[in-house]
């Protein structure tokens, strides 16, 4: 018997990379896993399901269960489906680990114009609209766990990170304090 045995993990940008390999590693330890990637397409209708189902049929013919969900987490109604298929396919979730995310290497002062606001949306914004969803769910059951993928990049910055390294110091505080604010509800 897993770690996780009888726990429910959905984990973004787990078609491949880190996600990936976090998202086998839950498996492997008895949860049921949410494999979020948008594919190529960007999710919705007509995406490239390729990653996240590969995944999740990897999961399933391994002996454990999985389903592939194919929102952009950078949309709060992408977010809310997450949540959504877990709770329809597995009754409930007990954790999330925040790992979409995008590199766009450059110096904040040659980055093209809205560079920095796309990589926010998908490195910040999506891990704080899918916590917001989750959260009273948690609080209900009186436990849950996040886990926020913040990078090297959000202790220490470095040239050509600019809007990445940005990004990732804005979620490393967003993980702090909303480790304060749920510590008295066992989260």
């Amino acid at each position: 018997m897993g770690m996780l045995e009888g726990k429910v993990v959905a984990v973004t940008g787990a078609g491949r990379g880190v996600g990936r390999e976090i998202a086998l590693l839950c498996a492997k330890h008895g949860a049921a896993v949410v494999i979020n990637d948008p594919g190529v397409g960007g999710g919705g209708e007509g995406a490239d399901a390729g990653p996240a189902q590969e995944t999740a049929n990897d999961i399933v013919a391994a002996g454990g269960k999985a389903i592939a969900n194919l929102a952009s987490v950078a949309d709060p109604l992408g977010a809310a489906s997450i949540i959504e298929d877990a709770v329809k396919a597995f009754g409930r979730i007990d954790a999330v680990v925040n790992n979409a995310g995008i590199f766009e290497p450059g110096s904040v002062h040659e980055e093209p114009e809205g560079q920095l606001e796309k990589v926010m949306r998908v490195n910040l914004y999506a891990a704080y609209h899918l916590t917001r969803i989750l959260v009273p769910q948690m609080i209900r059951q009186k436990s849950g766990h996040i886990f926020n993928m913040c990078s090297v990049a959000a202790l220490q910055a470095y040239p050509n990170g600019g809007s990445y390294s940005i990004s990732k110091w804005a979620l490393l505080g967003f993980n702090n304090n909303l480790r304060e604010e749920l510590k008295p509800h066992g989260i």
